[in-house]
């Protein structure tokens, strides 16, 4: 199984009060593909929170292959720091502290 290929972003989107989260484009700042759309069903905290959980995914799946190639692999102190830092940028991202 192949996902969009990342990064992911979340924004607010255009109609209501909503989230999205998007792939740019990279010739055309103002173009995107959505990914998703959020609704606002439940408190806006929350929807963003959803939304900056569901960019982080490719970052997220990312950090859990170094991870698990890491304790497969012959783990070095280089190695391990790598993948302690991609699983920390990961995390942040996913709680909206990018």
């Amino acid at each position: 199984m192949k996902h969009t290929k990342g990064p992911w972003k979340a924004g607010h989107h255009h109609i209501g009060d909503g989230w999205r989260v998007f792939v740019q484009h990279q010739a055309d700042d103002d173009q995107h593909d959505a990914i998703c759309d959020i609704e606002t069903w439940q408190t806006k905290e929350e929807t963003q929170a959803n939304a900056a959980l569901m960019a982080a995914s490719p970052e997220l799946l990312e950090a859990c292959k170094n991870i698990e190639a890491i304790l497969w692999g012959s783990p070095n102190q280089r190695s391990i720091t790598k993948a302690f830092y991609i699983a920390g940028e990961a995390i942040a991202k996913a709680e909206g502290k990018e």
